[in-house]
C-alpha cells in the first residue's frame, strides 16, 4: 500500500478535521479536501490557497482543534522535536491522533550500503555523486555525512512516545523512493530476507 493510501486508510471518516504538518506541494492536503475532510496544511513553502498556511508549525496556532495531525517526512529535520511535538499535541483534541511516516537514516548500515551501491548505475547523476561514492564503504560514509544533522530514529521515537500512546507501528521500505534504485517489492523482499535494513516507518499515536 502506498504511503498516501495508507494515510487515507488510517484517518477517521470525513469531515474530520486534519492538520498536515510539512505539506510540501500540497498534493495530499488537496486530495483529503476533495474527500470531504476539513484540512489545514502548514509549511513555510506551502502553496497559496484557503487550506494552506505559509509558516512553520512552531508559529502556527488556531482556536479550533484538530482530530488528527499528519506529519510526512517532516519531523526528522525540525530544530526541536520537543517544541514541534508539543505544538502538534496542543493543537489536537483530547483523544486526537498523529499519523507519521518517516525514514530512519541511521539504520543505513554496511549491508544496506552494499545493496544500495550495486544499484548506483541506475541512480540520477546528482544522487549518485551525493550518496553512492566509489565503493559501498564510501557510500556508507557519504550517507552518514549527508544526513548526520537530521534526527535519528531513537530520538524521533522517544519524542513521540513521550507525548503519544502508540496505536500502530511498522517498518517499511524507503530506498525505492530514490528513482532507479529498485522497486518497492524488490526492496521489501531484501528486507524480509535480511539483506538490508528497513529505513522507512509508519506510526500512529494517540495524544496522552
Amino acid at each position: 500500500m502506498s504511503t498516501e493510501a495508507w494515510v487515507k486508510s488510517t484517518l477517521p471518516r470525513p469531515p474530520a478535521r486534519v492538520l498536515e504538518v510539512g505539506c510540501g506541494d500540497g498534493r495530499l492536503a488537496r486530495a483529503l479536501k476533495r474527500r470531504g475532510y476539513d484540512v489545514v496544511a502548514v509549511d513555510p513553502r506551502a502553496p497559496k490557497g484557503a487550506i494552506f498556511r505559509q509558516c512553520r508549525i512552531e508559529d502556527f496556532d488556531e482556536a479550533r482543534r484538530f482530530d488528527v495531525a499528519v506529519a510526512g517526512l517532516a519531523l526528522h529535520h525540525v530544530d526541536s522535536l520537543a517544541v514541534v511535538l508539543d505544538r502538534i499535541s496542543g493543537l489536537l483534541l483530547a483523544r486526537g491522533r498523529i499519523i507519521v511516516y518517516e525514514f530512519a537514516w541511521d539504520k543505513f548500515d554496511r549491508k544496506t550500503a552494499e545493496w544500495f551501491w550495486t544499484r548506483r548505475s541506475a541512480l540520477k547523476p546528482k544522487i549518485r555523486r551525493r550518496l553512492a561514492g566509489r565503493s559501498a564503504a564510501d557510500s556508507l560514509k557519504k550517507w552518514r555525512r549527508t544526513f548526520d544533522d537530521l534526527h535519528r530514529y531513537p530520538q524521533l521515537r522517544q519524542a513521540l512516545d513521550r507525548r503519544f500512546a502508540t496505536r500502530f507501528f511498522a517498518w517499511t521500505p524507503y530506498l525505492h523512493e530514490f528513482p532507479g534504485v529498485d522497486t518497492e517489492a524488490h526492496e521489501r523482499r531484501a528486507i524480509e530476507t535480511g539483506v538490508i535494513q528497513p529505513l522507512g516507518f509508519r506510526y500512529v499515536g494517540q495524544r496522552r
